[in-house]
């Protein structure tokens, strides 16, 4: 595949999930006042968790374990986010974790 092919079907995947991503941020409750997720504290993240468990249907995990603030949030690999989210088995939720870290302006004209 050339550099070109490549380049539009990476930006194809990225639109899709960000479409995907955008729809789900529009019911966020407001008490994610503060758009950069870094700056979140505790309270605002287990809030945010607990939309997500919501809306993504996520099952098995333990709210109370669970006591990141923003700025650990955004550091979260891969491995240790499946320690805290084990049934995310279409990469759905980490998908839009990922958009979050990177991306973070998209949430905030949502929000």
């Amino acid at each position: 595949m050339d550099r070109v092919s490549r380049w539009r079907r990476l930006v194809n995947e990225f639109r899709a999930r960000l479409l995907i991503t955008k729809r789900l941020l529009t019911n966020v409750d407001c008490v994610l006042a503060c758009a950069d997720p870094k700056s979140w504290d505790c309270r605002q993240t287990k809030h945010w968790l607990q939309w997500a468990v919501c809306r993504f249907g996520l099952c098995d995990i333990d709210l109370d374990s669970f006591s990141l603030n923003g700025a650990q949030l955004m550091q979260l690999q891969y491995s240790e986010f499946a320690k805290y989210i084990p049934n995310d088995s279409d990469n759905t939720f980490w998908t839009h974790l990922e958009l979050l870290k990177k991306y973070r302006f998209v949430c905030k004209s949502v929000w």
